[in-house]
């Protein structure tokens, strides 16, 4: 089964024409080119870890700015 979807997603790497035009060791040398790009060019979960702390004083400010929110809805509900 996961044989089958590689091969998938090996099929999604080439062009309709490739297929016509090149032979199959033309074609898996494509899609080792084309695997190799992908993994160089995919961030690592360090850099994602990176990426979410740098997100995290954003979400505290906005969870902060809610509360205020509403403490000023429920001030206003009581003055009236």
């Amino acid at each position: 089964m996961q044989d089958d979807i590689d091969m998938d997603e090996d099929f999604k790497l080439l062009e309709p024409l490739d297929l016509i035009t090149k032979d199959v060791d033309e074609l898996r040398k494509i899609i080792k080119e084309k695997k190799e790009k992908v993994q160089k060019d995919k961030p690592t979960r360090k850099d994602k870890t990176n990426a979410d702390h740098r997100r995290e004083p954003t979400r505290e400010r906005e969870m902060e700015k809610q509360q205020k929110e509403k403490k000023r809805e429920h001030d206003k509900k009581g003055v009236m």
